[in-house]
Formats: structure tokens, sequence, C-alpha cells
């Protein structure tokens, strides 16, 4: 079997955008009908992270404005966020469930927002968001019932239903091939890819450190430069009438002449 862990790394340095996850298949597997089935993870778990997301600041108001009911949604969250953990391997049909889960938990709270037919109710808060007389505190918690329940919300980040590819070492590989034309015979096999449409730059190769490791080393050198530099206005040379920096010590310890001292 061959574990492809899938990375998608951050928009840049700062984000915490950034995701892992496994997918297992076989040896002999074409490559592009395992794509297809990996761009659709890929997009579940992107839809799930957003559904969480948003379902952590619902929480927070249900649990202000309605004491002891928000168990309803705590269980959905809990189980998306171990969906969600690094390099899950949770496949479409799971993440899929949960997220239908998350969304039952939000329809039970918030039935004013979410009875009705799905387009009907969808349309209507999209125009309580355009109307301008919608105070803010609405208007946010709107916009996050709608994050959960609106299926057809549209990002960059995810993937369109066109040809992806993977890319391994820098090489896109070729959905014509199967795996074992890059990986050879071995089916105990784990690879690090990444995916992007076809046709697509390459994406772009991981830093060396990340950016936090990148401040602490940056950190420590300005310190010990400055710890250097200190040593080097330093020029205090009275340390050599101490004891410790006479050269005649050990000599005079073993003839026992260390307290003589001449006037």
């Amino acid at each position: 079997m061959v574990v492809i862990v899938m990375k998608k790394p951050p928009k840049d340095e700062w984000s915490k955008d950034y995701d892992e996850f496994n997918y297992n298949c076989h040896i002999d597997h074409v490559i592009g009908d395992v794509v297809d089935k990996i761009r659709i993870v890929y997009n579940l778990r992107l839809r799930l992270r957003w559904c969480v997301d948003a379902s952590k600041g619902l929480l927070e108001t249900v649990n202000k404005q309605t004491p002891g009911i928000g168990h309803v949604l705590e269980g959905p969250i809990a189980e998306g966020n171990a969906a969600l953990k690094w390099g899950g391997t949770a496949g479409a049909d799971e993440l899929l469930r949960i997220i239908d889960v998350v969304k039952g938990a939000v329809v039970i709270l918030f039935p004013q927002h979410c009875s009705g037919v799905p387009g009907i109710y969808l349309r209507k808060m999209a125009q309580a968001l355009e109307d301008e007389t919608t105070d803010e505190p609405t208007r946010v918690l709107i916009h996050r019932i709608l994050s959960v329940m609106d299926d057809g919300a549209k990002t960059s980040d995810l993937l369109p239903d066109q040809p992806c590819c993977l890319w391994w070492s820098g090489k896109c590989l070729s959905n014509e091939a199967k795996f074992s034309s890059y990986c050879g015979k071995n089916d105990k096999t784990k690879i690090v890819c990444k995916i992007t449409c076809l046709g697509a730059p390459p994406p772009v190769r991981e830093p060396p450190v990340d950016h936090n490791t990148q401040k602490e080393m940056m950190a420590y050198y300005y310190k010990k430069q400055e710890e250097h530099k200190a040593l080097i206005e330093d020029d205090d040379i009275t340390f050599g009438n101490s004891e410790w920096a006479d050269p005649q010590g050990l000599k005079k310890k073993f003839n026992g002449t260390e307290n003589v001292r001449i006037r």
C-alpha cells in the first residue's frame, strides 16, 4: 500500500491555513483515478474546517443567549476536529457525514434562520447580509450560519472540478501512469505530495524553517552579537591584579608561600 502524504502549504509564512492528510492506495493504481479522489477529500476537508470554525463562534453565541443547550454543537465540533487532525485518514464519506452532523446541529439551535426549503432560507440570509439596516451582531451570526449551511460557497482555496495533478519531489506525476512507474514495485512506500490544477505552475516549495523558528534564530543571533560587541568594548584590565590571575599561583601554593606579601 502506498501512503500518500498530502500537504497543503500556507498562503504565506504568517498564515495558519496549512493542512496535511494521508491517502492510501495500491502501487498499481492509475494516478489520475487517485488524483480525482484526493481532490474531493482535499475540498471536503476545507469545507469541514469552515464548518468547525464557524460553529465555534455559533457555540459562543448559544452559550451566551441560551446556556445549557450548547452540547448539541459541542459533539459535532469535537468530531470535526478529530477528523481534521494532522495526518488524518478520514475519507470522503466520513467527512460528508460529519458535515451533515454539524449542519443538523446548527438547524436545531437556529431554527429561525434554517427552517424551510434550503434554497429559500439561504437566499433570505444572503439578503439580510446585503441589507444595510441589519445590525452587526445579526450580520456576524448570519455569516457564520451561512458558512455552515451553504454548500455552494466558493473560495480560491477550493480546487475546481477540473483535471488536477500530483507533484512529488518537484516533478509533476503523469495522470496516465501508475504509481509503480515512479515508486517501483515496493508496495510499502510513503511519498509526500502536493496537488494543483493540471497546467498550473508548480506549488511553492516550503521554507527550510518556519516563521517562528526564524524569529527565534534572529533573536538569538542578535543577542550573541550584542554580547560580542560588549566584550570588544570592555577594556578593563584590573583583573590582572586578581589572585586567580597570578601566573605564579600554583608554584606559591606548592611552596606554601601563597600568603606571603612583600612590602
